[in-house]
Formats: structure tokens, sequence, C-alpha cells
């Protein structure tokens, strides 16, 4: 599971295993709320220090297909994601930096 670590980019984080950790922001058994109002404004950022940057990393999933928002690494490239009303646009950059920290916004 996902554990608090001492390494975190300033202070302390929470290291992921990439296989099956994920942290939950709400309770989506109750479909209500700040995190279920679709496109709400707000942003999403955070510090990334990848251990690998080959395969498939999902840093932040919301939504679906038709109105979502998505962060991952694949195969060295990141890539943020938004859907709205079954309409993508997707934006990448080369990432393949395992050594340092990466602020993704």
């Amino acid at each position: 599971g996902a554990t608090w670590t001492a390494s975190g980019r300033i202070g302390r984080g929470i290291e992921l295993d990439g296989a099956d950790d994920y942290i939950q922001l709400c309770d989506n058994t109750a479909n209500t709320g700040y995190m279920h109002d679709a496109f709400s404004l707000r942003s999403v950022s955070m510090w990334v220090k990848a251990d690998s940057t080959s395969g498939s990393s999902m840093l932040y999933d919301e939504g679906g297909n038709v109105s979502g928002l998505s962060m991952k690494i694949e195969n060295g490239t990141l890539k943020a994601a938004v859907a709205n009303n079954s309409t993508r646009i997707t934006v990448s950059t080369s990432y393949t930096d395992t050594a340092n920290w990466h602020h993704v916004a």
C-alpha cells in the first residue's frame, strides 16, 4: 500500500509502488461535493520523482472518457489530457529524468 516517506520533495511524501497504490480524495460512493462537480474551477499540481519512466504510470485520474482529466507518465513522455463532451485535448513533453523531483501542474 501507499506509505509515508521522509524523502519527499519538501518534508515528507507519499510513496506509491506503481502497481496498485492510490490516494482517494473523496468518498466516491456519495457522488456529491467538490470533487464530483465536473470541471469545477481547480488546479492540480504535484511533485513527482519517478523510479522509472518506461511503461505507464497514472499520476492523476478524474472523471472518464466523456468528461475527465488525467496526467500520466508513459514510455518516457509526460502526458496530460482533458475530455469535455467526448472531445479530448492532450499535451505532452519528454520525461526521462528519474534522478530529480519535477513539479507537474
